[in-house]
């Protein structure tokens, strides 16, 4: 009867284990304390695909108001989505994707990676806290199927606690898998 129940509790474990380990990583939507000085404190984001062929939508919240004209390529605040596109995820960044004004005012997301760079893709603001752009579905950046993103940004103000810079990521640390 011992080595029955020992038995049932390794069992257990298999099969808790492994099913605890998927659940640490977040999917879909990640909020974010309110934890980092300067305007560009990430509040939450989501990275969402309907189906495994499908575009990606990128929405990036933050707890403050967010000025377009922030990210004039002069610029030193920078939004950066990173993405983990190769289907081991290996937890490197195999592509990055930046945001910045174009001279005529509207915002661009330019994307770059593995000895690539694609077409611009539009930025829209739904408010003024908040970034939304879609990546094209079954491109190297967005392959087919799930991938993981992560976002990081960087503030920079004239004085202050963000004279020298202040980051923020989302997740704070891993993956958001899509």
């Amino acid at each position: 009867m011992k080595h029955i129940r020992i038995g049932v509790l390794a069992l257990a474990a298999l099969i808790l284990l492994p099913s605890a380990a998927v659940a640490q990583q977040p999917v879909g939507d990640v909020a974010d304390g309110n934890d980092s000085p300067g305007l560009l404190d990430i509040s939450h984001f989501y990275g969402v695909k309907t189906v495994s062929d499908g575009p990606l939508t990128i929405r990036i919240h933050f707890f403050e108001n967010v000025k377009s004209s922030m990210f004039t390529k002069s610029s030193k605040d920078k939004v950066s989505v990173y993405f983990d596109a190769s289907p081991n995820y290996d937890g490197v960044a195999d592509y990055t994707g930046i945001v910045r004004q174009t001279n005529s005012g509207d915002l661009e997301f330019l994307i770059s990676g593995s000895g690539s760079s694609f077409d611009p893709l539009k930025v829209t603001r739904p408010n003024r806290r908040e970034l939304k752009t879609i990546v094209p579905g079954n491109s190297p950046p967005n392959p087919n199927g799930p991938l993981e993103i992560k976002v990081k940004t960087v503030y920079v103000s004239t004085s202050g606690a963000c004279a020298s810079g202040c980051q923020d990521r989302a997740p704070d640390s891993g993956w958001l898998l899509t």
